[in-house]
Parts: structure tokens; C-alpha cells; sequence
């Protein structure tokens, strides 16, 4: 195995996506991107290349926390190809210009949401992603353990996470605040049907040992969860050194401060691939085929069910309706499903809507240019 072989996979390279630069014609390796910061795409790639040249054609630097044989380029983003923090990119070199990203590698996996502020469409979180660690926190106060500890919101973190194709894991950081802690998490694993809870406190090397099995050389995890939950400061733990800026909790209304701005790649001692996000309140699920994503349990179910339109309301034979009326599922995770599906198909009406818009753009644009073209000739 080549050494340059051996430095992508450091970088968290699958197979396929391996396979597909080789299968091109292209000698330059493809970028990962670790970090997006007003309006330039920070990555890291192979120094080596190919042909067994080195990237001298690049403006490149070397940074001892990466592997050795690696090299980072600052590069310009593209102007219509969405783009997320652990994105594959090709980078090419334009006349009098810094380089550029001109297209991305096919994704293992990634984590979206809807667009904020109402608007249509989707945004990118991280990509290519292992594992998505959803951090959450106990609290010393009633308001702020509703803040931070709320098992509906988890839910919707977990469909989020799984409907993208990566493995989501629950942390409950600050166990050191909390009362009766076995039994929340014994609780939440329970309804979460099969997600991993994981409780620790990022103040405690000792119990960061739970988090070993998620993390190794070459994987790639995400942390996702609100504001003033301690992802910064989980971070800062893993890698042994404070690096990212860390704020706790505001006294005044036990809200979280907003201490990670962007979402950036670190790499831990071990070869893990880092990725911190800022705080989100709310991450909505948008429609696809695998609808039953982060129910897994409710879905299983819902394949018993005598009707296959089943509402699991009031129909004859629901097996759905049964399992809760035999305590084998609550009737809050049914309608935390029913509310997370509702919503998904809202947003990818929604969202198709505005494609259809963009398309129908696309073609008066493509009449007009036609249009004028003809105009010419019979000038």
C-alpha cells in the first residue's frame, strides 16, 4: 500500500470514494474539507500525488497535528455546489487566482437539516461522517434540565442523523450534576430503541473512556447538540488542550452562551477526525424514502398493522395501538413519529415546491437565450 494510499485513509478516505479518484484521470488526490470560514474552504489532502510528484503547483503548508505526508490548501468555494465541513473535494489551480474547489466526491454520509429562517431547501451540517455523537446535558435547574435534556428533541436528532447514514450516539455530558442518572439513561435507552446513551462528564479523563469504542484512527465524528450543552469543552477534552472557546451557561435565564461560531476538523492523538458545530435548538427531519429513520421500533411495528394505510389511531387490527396498550411503547414516542413525519413531509413539499420553481426559471431563461439567438440570425 502507497504511502500516499496510507495518508488519505488517515484523513478518513472510504474505499469507494478511493476507488473513484483512481478510476479517474485526475493525478491531484481529493481534498477534505475541514473547515469553512467567510468565504474560504480550508482543506487538508496528500502531499503526494499520483504520478509519485509532490502538490507544488498549490500554495500548501504542513501542520504537526495532521499525519505526516499530508498538506493543507486554502482554496476558494464554488459558487453553486454546496459544500459541509468532511466533503471530498477536487481543487484545481486558476490563472492569477487562488485555487478552487470545482467539484465533490461522491458522500458515505451526511447531516442536513431544513433551512433556517423559512426559506427552502436544506443545509449541509458535516459530511462523511462514521459516527454523530448527539450531545445533551443534565443540569443543576429544572428549566435548564428541560433545555437540555429533552427526550422529543433527541428524537429528532437521532432520525436526522440515521436518515443521513451515519451511526448516532446519545451523550449525556455533566453526569456530575445530576441526581439518579441511571435511571434517566436507562430510561432514554429505552425509548431511543437500540441508540447507544452514553453518560460522562467532560471534566472526567475516566469516564471519557466510554466514548472509545466511537473513536479510532481514521473515523470521523460529529458532535451536534444546543448551545451550553459542553461540546467545546468535550472537545478540548479529547484532544488534551483547550482549542476550542468555551462559556458554560448564562445565570440570568440558564440558556447556553454560543461559543463555537463555525463548524471546523480537528484531529485527536488517536487518529480520530473531530468535528465540532455551533449550538442548533431544533434539527428538522426532511423527507425521504427511509420515513421510519430514528423509529426504527415504531416502524417494525407499523409492518404488523392489518391496514397497510394505517393512521395507528382508531383502525381495527393496528399493531402499533397495541403495543402501547401492552406497555411495550409509549404513546409519546408514537407522537413524537407522527409529528416528526408530518413535519418531513411539510418540508419536502415545501422543498420540492421551490425546485419546481427553480426549473421553471431554468427553462424562461433557456427560452429567452434562444429567443434572442434567434432574433440574431434573422438580423
Amino acid at each position: 500500500m502507497s504511502s500516499l494510499v496510507v495518508t488519505l485513509q488517515a484523513l478518513g478516505i472510504k474505499p469507494f470514494q478511493l476507488q473513484a479518484w483512481m478510476a479517474s484521470e485526475l493525478v491531484a488526490p481529493p481534498c477534505r474539507v475541514r473547515a469553512i470560514d467567510r468565504g474560504v474552504c480550508r482543506l487538508i489532502t496528500a502531499k503526494e500525488q499520483r504520478d509519485g510528484s509532490l502538490i507544488d503547483s498549490f500554495t500548501t503548508y504542513e501542520h504537526p497535528s495532521w499525519p505526516a505526508g499530508s498538506t493543507m490548501i486554502d482554496a476558494s468555494l464554488p459558487l453553486d455546489l454546496p459544500l459541509a465541513v468532511g466533503d471530498w473535494a477536487f481543487v484545481q489551480l486558476w490563472p492569477e487566482d487562488r485555487p478552487r474547489v470545482v467539484d465533490v466526491v461522491q458522500r458515505a454520509s451526511c447531516v442536513r437539516r431544513a433551512a433556517a429562517g423559512g426559506n427552502a431547501g436544506d443545509q449541509l451540517l458535516v459530511s462523511n461522517v462514521d459516527t454523530v455523537l448527539i450531545v445533551s446535558a443534565f443540569g443543576p435547574t429544572a428549566k435548564l434540565l428541560r433545555r437540555g435534556l429533552n427526550p422529543r428533541r433527541i428524537e429528532r436528532y437521532v432520525a436526522a442523523v440515521q436518515q443521513g447514514g451515519a451511526v448516532p450516539v446519545v451523550v449525556l455530558n455533566k453526569v456530575d450534576l445530576a441526581e439518579e442518572s441511571e435511571a434517566t439513561v436507562a430510561e432514554l435507552a429505552s425509548r431511543l430503541a437500540g441508540t447507544p446513551v452514553v453518560a460522562l462528564s467532560a471534566h472526567d479523563s475516566g469516564s471519557l473512556e466510554r466514548l472509545a469504542p466511537y473513536l479510532g484512527p481514521g473515523q470521523s465524528v460529529a458532535l451536534l447538540g444546543m448551545s451550553g450543552v459542553g461540546k467545546s469543552t468535550l472537545v478540548n477534552a479529547l484532544l488534551g488542550h483547550e482549542q476550542q472557546a468555551t462559556g458554560g451557561v448564562r445565570a440570568m435565564d440558564t440558556k447556553g452562551k454560543h461559543t463555537t461560531t463555525r463548524r471546523e476538523m480537528v484531529r485527536l492523538a488517536d487518529g480520530t477526525l473531530l468535528i465540532n458545530t455551533p449550538g442548533m435548538r431544533e434539527l428538522a427531519v426532511i423527507a425521504d424514502d427511509d420515513a421510519g429513520a430514528g423509529f426504527d421500533d415504531v416502524a417494525a411495528l407499523a409492518q404488523a398493522c392489518r391496514f397497510t394505510d394505517c393512521s395507528h389511531g382508531s383502525e381495527p387490527g393496528c399493531a402499533v395501538q397495541a403495543a402501547i396498550s401492552q406497555g411495550r411503547l409509549s404513546g409519546e414516542r408514537l407522537r413524537n413519529y407522527m409529528t416528526v413525519g408530518r413535519e418531513a413531509l411539510r418540508l419536502q413539499a415545501r422543498h420540492d415546491a421551490y425546485a419546481r420553481h427553480l426549473q421553471h426559471k431554468e427553462y424562461r431563461r433557456f427560452a429567452r437565450v434562444t429567443r434572442d439567438a434567434s432574433k440574431r440570425r434573422e438580423g
